[in-house]
């Protein structure tokens, strides 16, 4: 069983019922991310392995969540399909979400081989 929590800037601390935090590696996450974008490969292998549940932080739940849809309706997955997915979407129409986009995609050595 898992518990929310909030830090001040309302990212999620999820917990354990004994009150451990998850374990989580954020860059490992963003790693991923990228490499679906960047990598148009990638994604097919991804899928079979994770599913958004899989990441810690929400906006990368959303993210990937997002990506598993445009690939799955054969939508070359960039920044600008990923952006239109995500505003689409009811829960993550928000900037940041975008921002965070480009944040994935502009650092090179994100590039992680899945």
């Amino acid at each position: 069983m898992v518990d929310k929590s909030y830090t001040n800037d309302q990212t999620p601390v999820m917990q354990s019922v004994t009150g451990k935090q998850l374990p989580n590696n954020i860059d490992a996450e963003q790693s991923v991310l990228a490499a679906c974008i960047l990598n148009p490969e990638a994604i097919e292998e991804v899928a079979t392995k994770l599913v958004p549940d899989n990441f810690y932080r929400p906006a990368h739940q959303r993210i990937f969540e997002a990506m598993l849809d445009l690939n799955l309706r054969h939508v070359p997955i960039d920044q600008i399909s990923l952006a239109e997915r995500l505003n689409a979407m009811p829960m993550t129409r928000s900037l940041a979400f975008a921002n965070g986009i480009h944040s994935h995609c502009s650092n090179s050595s994100l590039v992680l081989l899945v």
